[in-house]
């Protein structure tokens, strides 16, 4: 049943009590389920008028009683844009947009300024995409938001990185700058990598055919795991439509090729 049609709440004796309280949309997908707390907060605020909402969102105090996390700002984001409300679809728009910009600074190093951001608002795109299709896309967002921002951020980086050769798996080497010591794959503790290290560890990632190694990057760079009891986690077997089982013999022939390729040098 849509919003504006639910059934008006009784909350006292005769005809004059009677107030329409909208409807609350369940996500698209059975096995995803918003937070008791993003459900609580949704319930609150539904009733308010556009500017109270607008004012809600733009909060960014996560300590205020009056922040609203992005996951409450995505559903306001698609019931706006479902009832036409283009002032508010908009105005929320606009803040969770900056919101995932900021989330983005720093997390981007090992590519050049420009690409930054460029990357940035190809992130940005993706993620406005989804949030606008009427489809279960965004399940997930309302969900656990920043963990869905993750993903999405995630594969824009891995397709640089295929079209750099990789080049983007090391934070980049540089002499005066201590903290870009490590490489983001293996991270070396006391160690900044020298150029032949860099090159070999590249040379050694390229070997891999281009399905095992975006694999390996999520399993062992990002530390995706194989499977998960819980429905709403990220895990390699529903990012790649195979069985975890799969998902194993797949990693077992990465390090194989790996060790070849060791063994060759």
């Amino acid at each position: 049943m849509s919003e504006e049609n639910a059934p008006p709440g009784n909350l006292g004796s005769g005809s004059q009590n009677l107030i329409s309280v909208p409807a609350i949309e369940p996500l698209t997908r059975g096995n995803y389920k918003r937070l008791p707390a993003i459900e609580l907060l949704i319930r609150e605020i539904i009733v308010l008028e556009s500017t109270g909402l607008i004012a809600r969102a733009r909060q960014r105090n996560k300590t205020s009683p009056e922040f609203l996390p992005p996951e409450v700002l995505v559903y306001f984001f698609r019931r706006a844009h479902r009832l036409g409300d283009k002032s508010v679809r908009d105005s929320l728009l606009s803040e969770l947009a900056n919101r995932c910009a900021q989330h983005l600074q720093g997390k981007m190093a090992g590519f050049s300024p420009a690409l930054q951001d460029d990357m940035r608002q190809e992130v940005i795109n993706k993620v406005i995409e989804d949030l606008l299709n009427p489809d279960d896309r965004s399940d997930f967002a309302q969900v656990c938001f920043w963990r869905y921002f993750k993903y999405k951020y995630l594969d824009v980086c891995d397709r640089h990185n295929k079209d750099r050769n990789v080049e983007s798996l090391d934070a980049g080497w540089d002499s005066n700058r201590e903290e870009q010591s490590e490489t983001k794959l293996y991270k070396l503790p006391d160690h900044r990598l020298s150029p032949e290290q860099y090159v070999f560890l590249k040379n050694a990632l390229e070997s891999l055919p281009s399905d095992l190694r975006k694999l390996f990057f999520l399993a062992h760079y990002l530390k995706i795991q194989v499977e998960s009891k819980d429905p709403n986690e990220i895990t390699l077997s529903k990012h790649f439509g195979v069985t975890g089982r799969t998902i194993r013999t797949r990693l077992g022939k990465a390090k194989e090729y790996l060790t070849r390729y060791l063994e060759d040098v």
